[in-house]
C-alpha cells in the first residue's frame, strides 16, 4: 500500500467531521482496522478504498496521489483558541490547505492583486496603534471610516473566504510563502466582521509566522490577541477623527455608540472600548454602559446589525474569469492533473460558489485502474 494512502484517508475523515468508529460503522470496517490503514498497515485493496471514497465523498484517486495534499506546518491565527476544540481546528487547518492549493492553481492563470503590506516587528515597534496609522498611510486610506474592508484586503493582495464552521471559531488568518488569507466565519453581523477582518490583518502585519500557534504560551497567545485587538481598535477607528466625533456629543449616553456605529460601521461595543482606552471615559462609565447592553440583550445582536454576506471574493471572480475561457471539464481535469483530486462540488463549497458552477459534463477520476 502506497505510504501517503494512510495519510490521505486519515485527512479525508477528519475534513467530514468523522471519527474512526463513525466512518467505520459506515462501511462495515472496524475501528481497529481503519486505525491501522490510516498508520499504513494492513491490507487496504482497491474495493476498501472505494467504499471509502464513496463515503467521504472524494475521487478514489485522491488516495494514491504521492504528493503531499496537506502542510503539516500550516500555521493558523485562530481566535478563540481556549474554546476550539483540537478537531475543529484540525479540519479547518486541512480546509485552509485546500484553498491554499485552489488559489495556488488560480494563479498559475490570473493575475491577482500581489500581496501589497508592510512588515512590523511588534516586540520593537511602538504600539498596534503605530502599525494601524502607518498602514493606512502606506494604503492611502486617508482617516476616514474604511468601509469595504473585504475589498481593501484583497485589492492589496489578502483573498477573503467564507466558510460555514463551528461557531466557535470567529475567524482566522493564514500565511504561506507570499500568499496569505483571512477566512471568516459567516454566522455574524457585518459589524463583527469588520473587526475581524482587521484583527486578522493585525496577525498578518505584526505576528511572526515560523512558529505553530498551539505551541505558544498561554500568556504570549493572549498578548498577541490583544495587539491584534488594539490594531483593529486603532486601524477602525483613528483617534484623531474618533475625539472629534465626541466633541459635540455626550459619552455617557448609549444612544451617542449607537449614532456613531451607523458612521464607522463597527459594533457599539467596539466603539465603548475605544472611548474608553482613548481617555474619553473612565471605567466606571464603560462598565455602566456595557450593563445597558446586557440588560437590552445586545451582546450578540445589536440595534442595526445586519447579517454578514459576502456576494462576491477574489477567488470567486477567479473561477469565473477563469470559465471565461476554459470549459469546467478542462479545469477540473487540469486541477486534478495537478495533484488536487477533489469534486467539483467541493471547490464549489470552499469557495462558496453556487451549485454547478463547476459541473462536468462527464464522470472523471472515479476508476483506479
Amino acid at each position: 500500500m502506497s505510504l501517503k494512502i494512510g495519510k490521505r484517508l486519515k485527512i479525508a475523515r477528519i475534513y467530514r467531521g468523522l471519527t474512526l468508529s463513525e466512518l467505520g460503522d459506515k462501511v462495515g470496517i472496524s475501528k481497529q482496522s481503519l486505525s491501522l490503514y490510516e498508520k499504513n498497515q494492513g491490507a487496504l485493496d482497491l474495493e476498501k478504498i472505494g467504499a471509502l471514497a464513496k463515503e467521504l465523498n472524494f475521487p478514489s484517486k485522491f488516495f494514491i496521489q504521492d504528493e503531499d495534499i496537506v502542510d503539516e506546518n500550516t500555521i493558523i491565527y485562530f481566535r478563540r483558541k481556549t474554546t476550539a476544540r483540537e478537531t475543529d481546528i484540525a479540519k479547518q487547518k486541512i480546509k485552509t490547505d485546500f484553498l491554499f492549493k485552489i488559489y495556488r492553481y488560480l494563479v498559475e492563470y490570473i493575475e491577482f492583486p500581489r500581496l501589497n503590506i508592510k512588515k512590523y516587528d511588534i516586540e520593537s515597534c511602538p504600539a498596534p496603534k503605530y502599525v494601524a496609522d502607518d498602514i493606512r498611510r502606506y494604503w492611502n486610506l486617508g482617516n476616514a471610516p474604511v468601509g469595504n474592508l473585504k475589498h481593501t484586503l484583497e485589492s492589496n493582495g489578502i483573498p477573503v473566504v467564507l466558510l460555514t464552521s463551528d461557531r466557535k471559531i470567529d475567524a482566522y488568518s493564514t500565511k504561506k510563502d507570499d500568499y496569505c488569507m483571512v477566512i471568516l466565519n459567516e454566522q455574524q453581523s457585518e459589524s463583527r466582521a469588520l473587526f475581524d477582518m482587521a484583527h486578522e490583518l493585525g496577525h498578518i502585519l505584526m505576528h511572526p509566522w515560523q512558529e505553530s500557534t498551539e505551541k505558544l504560551s498561554d500568556e504570549v497567545f493572549k498578548l498577541r490577541e490583544e495587539q491584534a485587538d488594539a490594531f483593529a481598535s486603532a486601524f477602525l477607528l483613528p483617534e484623531e477623527e474618533i475625539k472629534k466625533d465626541f466633541v459635540n456629543l455626550n459619552p455617557y449616553k448609549l444612544q451617542t455608540y449607537r449614532n456613531l456605529k451607523r458612521k464607522w460601521k463597527v459594533s457599539i461595543q467596539a466603539l465603548i472600548m475605544r472611548a474608553s482606552d482613548l481617555g474619553i471615559i473612565d471605567n466606571e462609565i464603560k462598565t455602566k454602559l456595557y450593563k445597558q447592553i446586557s440588560t437590552y440583550k445586545w451582546r450578540l445582536w445589536e440595534p442595526d446589525d445586519v447579517e454578514f454576506n459576502i456576494k462576491n471574493t477574489l477567488l470567486k471572480q477567479g473561477v469565473e474569469l477563469l470559465k471565461e475561457v476554459y470549459s469546467n471539464d478542462f479545469i477540473m481535469n487540469d486541477m486534478a492533473e495537478k495533484g488536487f483530486y477533489v469534486y467539483p462540488t467541493e471547490v464549489e463549497s470552499l469557495l462558496g460558489l453556487s451549485p454547478n458552477t463547476l459541473a462536468v459534463k462527464k464522470s472523471y477520476l472515479v476508476n483506479l485502474r
